[in-house]
């Protein structure tokens, strides 16, 4: 099954990102999976106890965690990726907690550099902490994710499981 949402939006003029709710939203209708559902899979695979409100809480209020959405996009059959934009060729897909370390290794990055181009591009001063929790994963949301994606030249995709290598655009 192919569908397409028209579920992103622009920030300061530069960057599109994928709105988090409609893209799960999008996802888990695609496997035909109602929130209860996805909250006792999501349960079983990260070992955690959230209610379904506690899960569509999170998603409509676009609070959902990196690692957390991996997770649902496992469940109902997608996977991120990154698209590095000068090569447009798609990254290997790691743990959250390695893919930007991996990333901004191989761009030269240092972490301080973007610590501060964060903060530019946001307007919200982020500490050295912080930046350094959310590299590793430990309190990155998906738009974070994004945000740090597009500093060091890639997109953060979603594909449908099995289509990336299929010559099909990806789906968010």
């Amino acid at each position: 099954m192919f569908f397409k949402l028209n579920s992103c939006y622009t920030i300061d003029g530069v960057m599109e990102l994928f709105d988090v709710k409609h893209t799960t939203k999008g996802m888990m209708g695609s496997a035909n999976l109602r929130t209860r559902e996805l909250t006792e899979r999501f349960n079983m695979v990260a070992d955690s106890n959230y209610s379904a409100q506690a899960i569509d809480y999170k998603i409509k209020n676009r609070k959902l965690k990196a690692v957390d959405f991996a997770i649902i996009c496992d469940i109902c059959g997608f996977e991120m990726w990154y698209r590095d934009r000068a090569t447009d060729a798609l990254l290997m897909a790691l743990p959250i907690e390695k893919q930007l370390k991996f990333i901004m290794a191989a761009k030269k990055m240092t972490q301080e550099e973007l610590r501060q181009i964060v903060t530019e591009r946001t307007g919200k001063n982020i500490s050295r902490s912080s930046i350094s929790a959310k590299i590793t994963g430990e309190n990155v949301t998906v738009m974070e994710l994004q945000v740090m994606a597009d500093i060091l030249g890639c997109d953060l995709k979603v594909y449908q499981r099995g289509t990336k290598n299929d010559g099909i655009e990806a789906i968010f």
